[in-house]
C-alpha cells in the first residue's frame, strides 16, 4: 500500500508499525474472551490465574455468569450485577477479582467475560536458518532486522518479535516461524489501512527533517513530500476510522468517537425570566412554581 516504506524505512521499522496498528486496533475493537473457573469457597480469585488472557491496564470484565449454566442442559444464565464483583483489588502486587457477596463452591463454576488484546502466535510460515552460534533457545521470541537475520525480541512476541523460534538443530542452525494474529478477516483491510496511515506519518517525518540541503529546488521537494505523506496518512486513517465506525475531525483523521456511543458536553440551561413565563425544560413542564 505504501511503496516507498521499503526502500525509506528499515524492515524493523515497518513491523513496528504493523504491531502498532494491532495494538490501536485491539484498543478500538478488543478481542471478546469467555473463561470458566471452579471456585474453592472464597471470595477472591487471582486474576491471571484464573482469566489466563488477561492483560493489565487493559482489561475490563464485562459479564460474569455465576453460577455459570451448562449448555447441553439449557439452563438460564445468571447475570451477576456490576456491585457483585471489583476487578481491581491488589494486595501484594496481586489482583484479585473479589466477589463481595459470593464464595462459589469447589463444585460451582463461574464464567466471567472480558476483553483482551489480540495475540500474536506462531503461524503456519516457517523458514531454516543458519547462522553461527546463534544463541537461540526453543520458543524464543525473535525480531528480524534484516533479511534472514534475526535477534532476540525479548519476552513477548506482542512488542518488537516478529517470529519465535520452533525449532533449535545445533548451535549453527534453527528454524522459526513467523507470528501471525487471529484478528477478525472482515477487518483485514481496515487494519491494513492503520498500518499505512503510520507508515506515512513516518515518511512525513523522516522527510521533513531532510533539510540538509542548500540548493532551494531540493528544498521545495523534500518539504512536498513531506506534505504529500501527511496528508497520505490521514487518507488512510479516515479509511480505518470509517470502516470501525469512529468520527472524527475529518481533517486530521484522528480523535473522536466511535459510532453508536454515548456522548455529552456542557451547555448553558438559561432559566432567566427573559425567556418567558411557560417554557419547557427537560425535568419540568412550563408551569411555573
Amino acid at each position: 500500500m505504501v511503496p516507498e516504506a521499503d526502500t525509506e524505512l528499515n524492515l524493523p521499522s515497518r513491523n513496528q508499525h504493523i504491531k502498532q496498528a494491532m495494538a490501536d486496533y485491539s484498543r478500538d475493537r478488543p478481542d471478546i474472551i469467555t473463561t470458566d473457573f471452579s471456585g474453592d469457597g472464597g471470595k477472591y480469585y487471582g486474576i491471571t490465574a484464573s482469566l489466563t488472557s488477561w492483560s493489565d491496564e487493559f482489561s475490563r470484565i464485562s459479564a460474569i455468569q455465576y453460577p455459570a449454566p451448562t449448555i447441553a442442559g439449557d439452563e438460564t444464565p445468571v447475570y451477576l450485577e456490576p456491585d457483585d464483583w471489583d476487578e481491581d483489588y491488589y494486595q501484594g502486587g496481586t489482583r484479585y477479582l473479589w466477589l463481595p457477596n459470593h464464595a462459589p463452591a469447589a463444585s460451582e463454576t463461574v464464567r466471567v467475560e472480558y476483553t483482551a488484546p489480540y495475540l500474536w502466535t506462531s503461524g503456519s510460515i516457517t523458514t531454516s536458518i543458519t547462522k553461527t552460534a546463534h544463541g537461540h533457545t526453543l520458543n524464543d521470541f525473535v525480531q528480524e532486522d534484516d533479511v534472514l537475520t534475526f535477534i532476540n525480541a525479548g519476552s513477548t512476541a506482542n512488542l518488537l518479535a516478529t517470529h519465535q523460534v520452533t525449532t533449535v538443530t545445533d548451535v549453527d542452525n534453527f528454524t522459526v516461524t513467523e507470528l501471525a494474529v487471529t484478528a477478525p478477516e472482515f477487518d483485514f483491510f481496515a487494519i491494513a489501512n492503520r498500518a499505512a496511515c503510520l507508515v506515512c506519518q513516518a515518511l512525513a517525518e523522516r522527510f521533513s527533517r531532510s533539510t540538509e540541503s542548500t540548493v532551494n529546488a531540493d528544498r521545495v521537494r523534500i518539504t512536498t513530500r513531506a506534505k504529500e505523506f501527511s496528508e497520505r496518512a490521514k487518507e488512510f486513517c479516515n479509511l480505518y476510522n470509517m470502516h470501525m465506525g469512529i468520527m472524527t475531525d475529518g481533517a486530521s483523521g484522528v480523535g473522536g468517537v466511535k459510532l453508536g456511543e454515548g456522548h455529552a458536553e456542557f451547555i448553558d440551561l438559561d432559566p432567566m425570566p427573559t425567556t418567558g413565563h411557560g417554557r419547557d425544560f427537560l425535568h419540568r413542564s412550563g408551569g411555573s412554581r
